[in-house]
């Protein structure tokens, strides 16, 4: 169990990393390891930080380092979870070319108003 100075009950969760994967709808996949800390902030209501390592992947995610935090809210009696993830993927993959660049955005209904200054 992580210590928080929070004065609230602590949930037990592991205390070694967990590994997880997130895969993208192309099948490239980020790998990372996770810790977490739960908080009972009310009778039926949890309050999760778990903090993420990346640590590879797969296709765009090859080399992919960094970290990023998940804070969520857990609702036990509905068992609905709500949260927001904040951090950084850093990766290197081969640059797009501006055709491509067009088509992704095309896919979203966006378009291109500005350029990427060159490298």
């Amino acid at each position: 169990m992580l210590s928080s100075s929070a004065p609230h009950a602590e949930i037990d969760r592991p205390s070694d990393p967990v590994a997880e994967t997130f895969t993208a709808a192309n099948g490239d996949a980020l790998t990372a390891t996770v810790l977490g800390q739960a908080t009972r902030t009310g009778p039926t209501t949890l309050s999760i930080v778990d903090a993420y390592t990346i640590t590879g992947g797969t296709g765009r995610f090859a080399d992919a380092t960094g970290s990023f935090t998940l804070h969520s809210t857990v609702d036990g009696t509905t068992g609905r979870q709500s949260g927001a993830f904040s951090g950084a993927i850093d990766h290197t993959w081969p640059r797009p070319t501006r055709r491509a660049q067009k088509d992704a955005l095309g896919q979203f209904g966006a378009s291109a108003s500005r350029e990427s200054p060159r490298q």
